[in-house]
């Protein structure tokens, strides 16, 4: 009893204080995993910064571009992978190649297959990268330089747009601009001429399709045209279009009473057939030689007028020729009569007869009063002489008085032909000529000089991706190029309007 008392408490107290090791237990060593979780701490700590973070580049076809970023490390980063991609177009259709984006050559670096080992001496290095742009054509590229590093890596954004050279469009421009010049230039001058020259060929088939045109029709016309011409020669379309309208009056007029004219003029030329039985114009009296002039003026002026005003001419000159027929067969009978007289007996009479055919001759044809004045005169005197001659028995003529003829001899010339009445052009000054020139040309280059400027500065100069749709942006160009002169041209044409 006494021993399982003992052997009891001999094990309790075993439980409650375990026997003290004599030697220290080694600690424990770190297990594997620990391992992996201290490196994973160790390389989120790493990273690399750049500054500025993008790339962006805008310029020209070949011309080649660079461009230096700041690469900061933080971490244990001994090394960097540098690794360009391709930069590629919206549409996918043109790339950017990888191999025209490198690292300046001045850098030392371990290039391989797919991209550049560069060796981190500090913490922060400049790295400069060289764009070769070479024939890449015109658009907008995008992509991105890929960074690697121990435990990470980083993305750079870059983007390049560009544009064709200057020249092309430039030139494109220029060559709307002169189209624009050569339409406008064609509408305001060379389209107003060639019509008006239409005009004129037609108006001459007309003219030469009649054999039977009068002459002083055809040459009222033909000195239309040639006033026509002349004013074309001067740019005076306005004024050339009147002349030309007044030329074509004229032939239309003519053809509608055609028959008509032919007959007018059929007896004007009777006329003039009777008034040259008095001799040429040099030796014709004023009396007869201003008949002779009416019926030049009545054939020069008849295509300014009616049929009506020239009939009623013809048949005033017509008068005024019959009552100078009549007056010279009066004194001529007087003068005869007179001769039968006894020369005691004559008196005055032959003195007055001469001065009667004096006063005749002199006399103004549309005078009526005095020829009526003078006729009743003359009729009387006609009276008192035969009253004489009757008492004269067995008289006989001795001659007559030779009314037509000039007393003295001489030759009269006669005045001057008569002439249309026209107005002179102001002549302008050497001067004032060049001075108006010079500002017409200093203004046009000017506002198509300005109008250019801001058709290139708005579709060339702030579009990056310039030719990148070829078709749209140089016929852009050249629709502005056409339309700044034709925009300067309505401008022009309204100023004119202005004041009036």
């Amino acid at each position: 009893m006494l021993a399982t008392l003992c052997f009891s408490y001999a094990i309790v107290f075993s439980q409650k204080a375990p026997a003290a090791d004599p030697k220290p237990s080694p600690s424990p060593s770190p297990s594997p995993a620990a391992d992996q979780k201290t490196g994973a701490g160790a390389a989120a700590q790493a990273e690399i910064t750049v500054d500025p973070a993008e790339i962006t580049i805008s310029t020209i076809r070949g011309d080649d571009q660079s461009r230096s970023r700041l690469i900061s490390s933080k971490g244990p980063i001994k090394e960097i992978r540098i690794i360009p991609l391709d930069l590629e177009t919206e549409s996918k259709r043109s790339v950017f190649p990888a191999s025209a984006i490198n690292i300046d050559p001045q850098v030392k670096t371990q290039k391989s297959q797919d991209g550049y080992l560069l060796q981190l001496s500090s913490e922060s290095m400049a790295l400069p990268l060289n764009f070769k742009m070479g024939n890449a054509p015109s658009n907008e590229y995008k992509g991105e330089i890929r960074i690697e590093y121990q435990g990470g890596k980083k993305s750079v954004p870059v983007t390049i747009r560009i544009k064709d050279r200057p020249g092309l469009p430039l030139l494109v421009l220029l060559t709307g601009i002169l189209l624009g010049i050569i339409v406008t230039r064609y509408r305001e001058k060379g389209k107003p001429r060639d019509e008006l020259m239409v005009r004129i060929g037609k108006l001459r088939t007309r003219i030469n399709a009649d054999p039977e045109l009068d002459q002083n029709f055809k040459s009222r016309i033909e000195a239309l045209l040639i006033e026509a011409g002349s004013l074309l020669g001067t740019d005076k379309f306005e004024d050339a279009g009147k002349t030309m309208k007044t030329a074509e009056d004229v032939m239309d007029k003519w053809l509608k009473g055609r028959e008509d004219w032919l007959s007018q003029f059929k007896y004007r030329q009777a006329l003039m057939e009777k008034v040259r039985e008095f001799g040429e114009p040099a030796t014709m009296q004023p009396y007869i030689l201003a008949v002779w002039r009416g019926l030049e003026d009545a054939g020069r002026d008849a295509s300014d007028e009616d049929l009506s005003k020239l009939r009623k001419k013809l048949d005033d000159l017509s008068q005024q020729l019959n009552r100078y027929n009549k007056m010279t067969s009066m004194l001529e009978k007087m003068s005869s009569v007179i001769d039968e007289v006894d020369q005691s007996k004559q008196d005055d009479w032959p003195d007055k007869v001469a001065q009667w055919a004096a006063q005749l001759n002199g006399m103004k044809p549309d005078d009526e009063a005095t020829y009526k004045t003078m006729s009743e005169t003359v009729e009387s005197a006609m009276k008192e002489v035969q009253k004489a001659a009757a008492q004269t028995p067995g008289a006989s003529a001795k001659g007559s008085f030779s009314f037509g003829a000039v007393t003295d001899g001489a030759g009269i010339m006669p005045g001057a032909p008569s002439t249309r009445a026209r107005i002179e052009e102001e002549i302008k000054a050497r001067d004032a000529e060049w001075r108006l020139k010079l500002f017409k040309r200093v203004t046009f280059v000017i506002a198509v000089s300005l109008m250019a400027a801001a058709g290139f500065s708005e579709l060339y100069i702030s579009k990056p991706t310039f030719g990148a749709n070829a078709w749209s942006d140089y016929f852009s160009l050249l629709a502005w190029g056409f339309g700044a002169e034709a925009t300067r041209s309505s401008v022009t044409e309204l100023m004119k309007t202005w004041g009036k």
